[in-house]
């Protein structure tokens, strides 16, 4: 049995970028009551440069050094306070 690896990468990409609706270029749209925007666009575009120093002074590790990327846990803990997750 054959199997073409490059073709299986490629057919990958292409099912990760059509479950994303996200167009280059596309500007950032806050979301209102009229116009909505899923969760996942919304914090892609968040921008949270303004807090992530006060957020690394409750770090002990070195911002870097940490198994976890520190911008994406902070955005899974919005996540989760948006879609009312507790655990």
């Amino acid at each position: 049995m054959e199997f073409n690896v490059g073709k299986q990468i490629k057919n990958y990409w292409n099912k990760i970028r059509g479950l994303s609706d996200n167009k280059p270029n596309e500007e950032f749209a806050n979301a209102t009551s009229e116009h909505s925007v899923r969760t996942s666009k919304f914090l892609i575009g968040l921008n949270l440069d303004p807090i992530m120093p006060e957020i690394n002074k409750h770090y002990h590790v070195k911002e870097g050094e940490e198994k976890y990327h520190r911008m994406a846990m902070v955005k899974t803990m919005i996540f989760k306070k948006i879609k009312q997750i507790k655990y």
